[in-house]
């Protein structure tokens, strides 16, 4: 899985401490071709190289992914994942799924702190 940032907005002063306690990254999540029965790692160290001049990674606090199709994402905070649900059944995808292509991408908003 990969994260593209769209746009991030900490306290609206990129590159630097907000003085607000929390941040808002809006992301683009590519999901590949082996999910991992659980959920896939989620980098908050990528996002603090994203927001630029924090020398550690931000704590995630909540996860909002919008629904693709059939497919819903959703954050796991105690095991720090992203798990992915099939919604018309609930189930969460089978382990090593292809999900590169459907549904590929999810727009998530983070909040992190």
């Amino acid at each position: 899985m990969t994260q593209t940032a769209l746009r991030a907005t900490p306290d609206g002063h990129a590159g630097q401490q907000p003085s607000a306690p929390n941040i808002q990254l809006a992301v683009t999540l590519t999901l590949d071709t082996l999910y991992a029965t659980g959920g896939v790692a989620f980098n908050a160290a990528e996002i603090a190289r994203v927001l630029g001049g924090y020398d550690k990674a931000p704590a995630i606090l909540a996860v909002q992914a919008t629904p693709k199709g059939d497919f819903n994402a959703q954050w796991d905070e105690a095991g720090n994942l992203m798990q992915v649900f099939v919604g018309s059944t609930g189930l969460e995808v089978a382990n090593a799924t292809d999900l590169s292509v459907t549904p590929g991408t999810f727009d998530v908003l983070i909040t992190a702190q």
